[in-house]
């Protein structure tokens, strides 16, 4: 009767990560709904062992228990170490500035809650002190699962293929260099030129019925400190790239990732005229998430592909966009911080007063 409820409890869990994983792609719950499957996969294999004897399967299963258990007894001094030599490459290849400092300042913040918890224990702390060490305890333990969920959701995100039947290609921006479109932007406007190509070898089209490949929507606005918006700068890229100007449009107003969608959205409408359309967008691989959330409060069912990453910069670069996405769902996450201190805290008091 187990086996059978382990087995059913695997196909639940994997259609619930097909079903959502098709409809929402930029979704955080990809990356829950799949660690749900890989649990209830290994709880259904060793029960399998133990009914029938299936050792090879069963012991890969407790292979995959004996990690989780080892990342959660050490995980964090693992972590606290890559960290710190990730924080030094960084600091070395790219300026000194507070975005690049996050995975050190993160290594800090660990170093000094492992240290206080361990001095916390050889200390007759009182009651309310336990309590308020349960309760951050409870906090950083959700927290920890909630970041590697993020981390499990944002490569899932960028696994996704989009089909080559688009009508537009959004192509985010993200700062210049001298006027110039940086080495990560080029990248961006690559991996969008390099779809739309693809598209055209395929011969597909959008669904607006327009021929392959579909257009270069190129959008960015002008910074402070910037001679020209970020979609004029890559504009010029794309065409020395061999884009016909013709095939690319520009939004050069937006600031900020939810104005790229909401104009880029904007300029697609108008030049569909009305007309049915398909689109994806461009960005960064650790961006992909964040940015489909934004376009679909936008109105936009639109997927995304990612480009390249430097692999020194990306743990940096995903701590900066959990950070985001956190402030995107502040008010939320302040409750549920909040519901966790104060259950961990009670939980605490309660077992104390026995």
């Amino acid at each position: 009767m187990a086996v059978v409820l382990a087995a059913a409890s695997v196909l639940v869990f994997l259609g619930l990560f097909l079903i959502v994983s098709h409809y929402v792609k930029a979704t955080i719950w990809n990356g829950f709904l799949f660690v749900c499957l890989l649990a209830s996969l290994a709880i259904f294999l060793i029960l399998l062992e133990r009914e029938f004897g299936v050792m090879l399967v069963a012991r890969a299963a407790a292979l995959f228990f004996i990690l989780i258990l080892l990342l959660a007894a050490f995980g964090v001094y693992v972590l606290i170490g890559l960290l710190l030599i990730n924080a030094r490459l960084v600091l070395k290849r790219e300026r000194f500035r507070l975005a690049n400092c996050l995975g050190l300042a993160l290594a800090i913040a660990l170093s000094a809650a492992t240290a206080a918890s361990w001095a916390a224990r050889s200390l007759e702390l009182p009651a309310w002190a336990n309590a308020a060490r349960a309760g951050i305890s409870l906090l950083m333990a959700y927290y920890g699962f909630h970041i590697l969920n993020y981390i499990l959701s944002t490569a899932l995100c960028c696994m996704a293929r989009p089909p080559l039947s688009q009508d537009y290609v959004v192509v985010l921006g993200c700062g210049l260099t001298g006027g110039k479109v940086s080495p990560m932007l080029a990248r961006r406007v690559d991996r969008g030129i390099a779809f739309c190509r693809r598209q055209a070898e395929r011969g597909g089209a959008g669904a607006g019925g327009g021929a392959a490949p579909p257009k270069l929507v190129l959008s960015g606005g002008r910074g402070p400190d910037e001679p020209v918006s970020e979609a004029e700068a890559m504009r010029d890229y794309a065409i020395g790239q061999g884009v016909p100007g013709e095939a690319i449009l520009l939004e050069a107003e937006s600031r900020t990732t939810r104005q790229n969608m909401e104009y880029s959205k904007r300029i697609m409408d108008g030049d569909a005229g009305g007309r049915p359309y398909s689109c994806i967008y461009a960005t960064s691989g650790y961006h992909v998430l964040r940015a489909g959330v934004y376009a679909r409060k936008a109105g936009l069912r639109a997927g995304g592909i990612g480009a390249r990453t430097a692999p020194y910069y990306l743990p940096n670069a995903l701590l900066r966009e959990y950070i985001a996405y956190i402030v995107m769902y502040r008010k939320l996450n302040i409750a549920m911080g909040a519901a966790l201190f104060a259950g961990g805290a009670l939980f605490s008091l309660l077992s104390q007063a026995r």
